[in-house]
């Protein structure tokens, strides 16, 4: 596993790991609220991005005028499997 923190002299966020590895880390992080999309296939590596729509509903919530709960639902549907699905391509 590698950690890129610069492409295209811009700051970024990506991991690249074999697919064994994306595949294990995909079910891992979905329990625990983070969905991972693949941004880049090379051979049997695969560079991932990773968000946490929970990390905005925090943000929202820190908001006193953005409804807390309209935040924290959104998030919630940003983890559905259709949601996720359509973030992963």
């Amino acid at each position: 596993m590698k950690h890129i923190t610069e492409e295209y002299g811009q700051p970024c966020n990506l991991l690249v790991l074999s697919r064994e590895e994306y595949h294990m880390l995909d079910a891992f992080l979905r329990l625990e609220g983070v969905r991972i999309r693949r941004c880049k296939e090379f051979g049997s590596e695969v560079t991932i991005q990773a968000e946490n729509p929970f990390m905005r509903w925090l943000a929202h919530s820190a908001n006193l005028d953005y409804p807390v709960k309209k935040a924290y639902e959104q998030a919630k549907d940003d983890m559905s499997d259709r949601a996720v699905a359509c973030y992963k391509w």
